[in-house]
Parts: C-alpha cells; sequence; structure tokens
C-alpha cells in the first residue's frame, strides 16, 4: 500500500520504554502518509493488521 504511494518505511521499531508501542519513520511527498492514514477505505487493513487505529499519534516534519 505504501509503495504504490510513494512512501518510503525508514524505521520501524518498538518504543523502549514501552514494548506495546511502535515508532515507524516513513518517508514521502508532504501529506501523503497523514491522506492514507486518513482515508476511510484504509482503516480496516491498518485494524487487521494489528494496529489500534484510534490509538494513532502521527507527527510530520519537513
Amino acid at each position: 500500500m505504501n509503495k504504490e504511494r510513494g512512501i518510503i518505511c525508514l524505521y520501524k521499531g518498538l518504543k523502549k520504554d514501552n514494548p506495546t508501542s511502535v515508532i515507524l519513520i516513513e518517508q514521502g511527498e508532504e501529506g501523503k502518509s497523514l491522506a492514507m492514514f486518513e482515508d476511510p477505505a484504509v482503516k480496516p487493513l491498518i485494524e487487521g493488521a494489528g494496529q489500534i487505529y484510534d490509538s494513532t499519534a502521527i507527527s510530520s516534519y519537513f
């Protein structure tokens, strides 16, 4: 899903102080990751992979 949108995963790992929390660092065109995450059709795919959709926090850095 990310590949077809031009989003590259640079890092994926567990938080040191909370192994139930994951950190992803992705690179892509401005707004692409957020737009994908907010697409209602993507929510079931995200949850199907075991992620708790409503607990997700997104930050952007430019």
